[in-house]
């Protein structure tokens, strides 16, 4: 696997890639300022270069879904809310197009993979840190790294913004554990390609603690939807390798000694996980109550639950399942207020809040886009074998995240946004890096100063 230097990256493609991986790493309002940074510098680099930017596969379904999302604001009961929501993609989708301006081969793509596992590691062992010291030490530091400063800035947002949840769950760099729980399963695959990559012992090590370190560190956020989400993609990562691990002996080794270190800490941890585990029937609260709001959602495309077939056509709100009630949290906690369900900031599924907001065509460009990373990675698996282990780890991505998703609302702030969207980036860069895929210049004129040379140089 080739060093952070063998990139041959300038100065300004560093520091996008830089600004890019502190998005996890830092509070939720910086995400934004950070996506946009990025850009800037990519467009300053590619004016430097003479070279026009690029976009990928995905960019239409993105230009769309956004398009359509900032429509909503003309028939949402809540514009504001509507068009904050479209303004957070616009501005998030810049991680997307740096991503695929810079990952352009596969020196550049390893590296930015190499700095993302950095970056679990360091994640997981800060929840590690919080939990342990919070267990031995109870208030001594905050669960969520950024816990005072949020505080402060959510004090001085005009809507009421509480994140927070009771209980020894760690957060980490994320404002609650469950957002953390849903960024680490969509990270954590990635740092497992790193590791079956790596081409010397010590490289493989640090990749493999900054896996285990991520993954244990997820386990103390306590969401069991993680838990479900870290077996099925477990399960899928083994089943899409079989054939490679059964015959490659140093990835044999570190599967099996990644899968072993799990248990015996699993064997050592303190009840609570196990205790998460074991209340998972149809008492627990938590799984009444989302069975009470994914209920309480349904009242958006009928007036109440309909009790016979007939039903469901007569008293069906079509205009709310093609086209939903606009897009934000406040939208969906209005009718969840409505229908009698208080607290809830959206619907705690992914393909539910998306039918809520924008109807079938919302849940369709988002569905659409999701088959479509599926199916590059699909095409992708033909072309070697860091190909297969890339496309192998894209599917897994994809399995835990969706699984997860069944509970949780995977767009439901700029953090969370920024990742999807560099998995969506990786899914098209690695497809030209690894595979036979293309990149479309945007036209010249519709980005102000994009591909005019600053100097004599000669474009290469």
């Amino acid at each position: 696997m080739p060093s952070l230097c063998s990139a041959k990256l300038s100065s300004r493609g560093c520091g996008a890639l830089c600004a890019l991986i502190a998005i996890p790493l830092l509070p939720e309002y910086f995400a934004p300022v950070l996506a946009v940074l990025s850009l800037i510098l990519t467009l300053t680099d590619c004016r430097r270069e003479g070279r026009p930017l690029r976009t990928g596969a995905l960019a239409p379904y993105l230009t769309v879904y956004i398009v359509y999302t900032a429509a909503g604001a003309l028939y949402s009961e809540n514009s504001l809310s509507c068009g904050a929501i479209a303004a957070m993609w616009l501005l998030m989708v810049c991680v997307y197009f740096t991503l695929v301006n810079l990952l352009t081969t596969r020196e550049r793509l390893l590296c930015f993979l190499q700095l993302l596992t950095l970056a679990v590691g360091l994640m997981g062992l800060m929840a590690c840190v919080e939990y342990l010291v919070n267990l031995c030490f109870p208030g001594a530091i905050p669960l969520q790294f950024w816990d005072p400063l949020d505080e402060w800035v959510y004090r001085l947002s005009p809507i009421p913004i509480h994140l927070k949840s009771a209980g020894l769950r760690v957060g980490a760099t994320f404002s609650n554990p469950n957002i953390f729980a849903e960024a680490m399963v969509m990270m954590l695959p990635f740092s497992l390609y790193c590791v079956t990559g790596a081409e010397k012992p010590k490289q493989r090590y640090l990749y493999l603690g900054c896996l285990l370190l991520g993954v244990i560190g997820t386990m103390f956020s306590f969401s069991r939807g993680s838990f479900f989400a870290l077996f099925a993609m477990t399960v899928a990562y083994i089943v899409l390798n079989l054939g490679y691990i059964l015959h490659n002996r140093r990835l044999l080794i570190s599967v099996l000694c990644g899968v072993l270190l799990i248990l015996v800490f699993l064997t050592l941890i303190p009840n609570p996980i196990t205790d998460r585990l074991e209340t998972l029937d149809s008492n627990d609260v938590s799984i009444r109550e989302r069975i009470r709001i994914w209920n309480a959602g349904a009242t958006v495309f009928w007036s109440r639950l309909p009790e016979n077939l007939s039903e469901v056509f007569t008293l069906l709100n079509v205009r709310h399942l093609l086209f939903g009630i606009g897009a934000g949290t406040e939208n969906t906690t209005r009718i969840l207020l409505q229908a009698g369900v208080a607290g809830a900031p959206h619907l705690h599924n992914l393909f539910l809040q998306l039918l809520a907001e924008g109807g079938v065509i919302s849940l369709g460009l988002i569905v659409a886009l999701i088959l479509r990373m599926a199916w590059t990675q699909i095409w992708l698996r033909f072309h070697g074998k860091q190909a297969y282990f890339f496309f192998s780890t894209m599917l897994t991505m994809l399995c835990g995240s969706m699984l997860f998703s069944l509970v949780e609302f995977l767009f439901l702030c700029p953090k969370l946004v920024g990742i999807f969207l560099m998995c969506a980036a990786l899914s098209d860069a690695a497809d030209c890096c690894l595979g036979n895929g293309t990149l479309r210049p945007l036209p010249q004129g519709l980005i102000p100063f994009c591909g005019k040379r600053t100097d004599n140089k000669p474009q290469t």
